[in-house]
């Protein structure tokens, strides 16, 4: 599995943009989830923690593709609890609501995307990574 890390709006914009024009036939699945503290080097969001070995695990067992995660942390609770400006929730190819969030994305578009307590289902991992 292939695991790329874009650690701000600024450089999510520029990879879907990039992806866009060239999609490859990867899987690609973006993963937003609350970014890791300082003090405990977890994410701040315990359902984030989690999800994160059950999205990686399950992902980690597909082989009929390349499997291509995303890492696309929001930041740290006060950046991003509250904040209706923040730039994943006001970009329309993210519109984030909550995290963890995890997005199939195939060319310019998602495809799926999986919410909260449905990342620890890896029989809905699966499906989202089934979907064209």
């Amino acid at each position: 599995m292939r695991i790329t890390r874009l650690n701000d709006a600024e450089a999510f914009r520029a990879f879907a943009d990039a992806h866009a024009a060239a999609p490859g036939d990867a899987l690609v699945f973006l993963l937003f989830f609350g970014s890791e503290t300082p003090e405990t080097g977890e994410s701040w969001c315990p359902d984030c923690v989690m999800a994160d070995p059950v999205i990686r695990g399950t992902l980690a067992t597909i082989t009929r593709k390349t499997v291509h995660l995303v890492e696309c942390p929001v930041g740290l609770r006060a950046d991003y609890k509250g904040n209706a400006a923040h730039p994943y929730r006001t970009d329309p190819r993210v519109a984030l609501q909550r995290i963890p969030t995890l997005i199939r994305w195939a060319g310019a578009r998602e495809v799926g995307r999986l919410v909260e307590g449905e990342c620890l289902e890896p029989t809905a991992l699966l499906g989202l990574a089934a979907r064209d």
